[in-house]
């Protein structure tokens, strides 16, 4: 009963930096410092993307564990089902962006199959607490049965280890700013070979999903020129480039350690039909 009543708290405690968060929009809206800079078109769209992912992401969907699976397979077929609940949000965030729903439907479709998997880290970031290395709404059992599920479901410790380095870095470019994770995550969806993989088609639009992504990038950079100013502004999309090849690099090994234990089981089947598509076995 105490659990319940101190997770309601933290709700309630969220829900409130929620609508902080929105107030502080739309005063930066009506706020002429820096009007050179962001443009009330500029304002607006930072509004209507940000109010979107606010709303799609007020919580962390991938946050349950169970310890109760005694075998590999049943452990990693869980898993499936528990990121795609995160994938669908992404998704459903991504269907509210204007430029997203105009795309052809087979550019949309390669946009899901090759992008998503780099952006899961990111959204996982944005539940980081730094003060105590866990995140939304973790204890230290909590965190430490996370982390024993992990290294059960991938027999790898590396990959538990990497991919905490790398949201704890993404959370020091980021430190939970909805704006600048939600523009990230749109300059990262309308990328080509983002998954550094080879042999990935290419976009029939590239040139209008090029514009896009230079729309959403020339935003977020006077979005941080008006918060930080030119020279960390410069920092940080340099600190972003590094995030993202770490994301990269950390991406193939998690598949080829995936495709290692799952293809040989023969039951494929099983996994969430979503992931089949994000994690190329489909």
């Amino acid at each position: 009963m105490k659990k319940d009543l101190l997770l309601n708290d933290e709700e309630k405690q969220r829900r409130k930096s929620l609508i902080e968060q929105r107030k502080l929009l739309q005063l930066n809206r009506n706020c002429p410092t820096n009007e050179f800079l962001l443009s009330i078109e500029d304002k607006l769209t930072i509004e209507r993307v940000c109010s979107s992912f606010l709303l799609n992401f007020q919580n962390d969907l991938t946050d349950e564990y169970r310890e109760s699976l005694t075998d590999r397979l049943s452990a990693i077929v869980f898993w499936s089902h528990l990121v795609e609940k995160g994938i669908l949000n992404l998704i459903q965030y991504f269907r509210q962006i204007e430029q997203f729903e105009k795309l052809n439907n087979e550019d949309r479709f390669l946009i899901i199959k090759y992008n998503l998997s780099i952006m899961y880290p990111i959204l996982k970031s944005f539940y980081y607490n730094s003060t105590n290395g866990r995140f939304q709404y973790e204890d230290i059992d909590h965190a430490e049965r996370r982390t024993r599920f992990y290294q059960f479901c991938f027999n790898s410790q590396h990959l538990s280890i990497q991919f905490r380095s790398i949201i704890h870095f993404l959370w020091q470019i980021t430190e939970n700013d909805p704006i600048i994770v939600s523009f990230l995550l749109l300059i990262l969806l309308f990328s080509q070979n983002l998954s550094a993989e080879v042999n990935v088609p290419l976009f029939q639009d590239q040139l209008l999903i090029f514009q896009i992504q230079c729309h959403f990038t020339n935003t977020l950079c006077k979005y941080l020129i008006n918060k930080h100013g030119e020279i960390r502004s410069i920092n940080t999309f340099s600190r972003l480039i590094r995030g993202i090849f770490q994301i990269q690099n950390l991406n193939q090994l998690f598949q080829q350690t995936f495709h290692s234990q799952i293809i040989q089981t023969n039951q494929i089947d099983q996994l969430a039909p979503l992931m089949q598509t994000v994690l190329h076995i489909v």
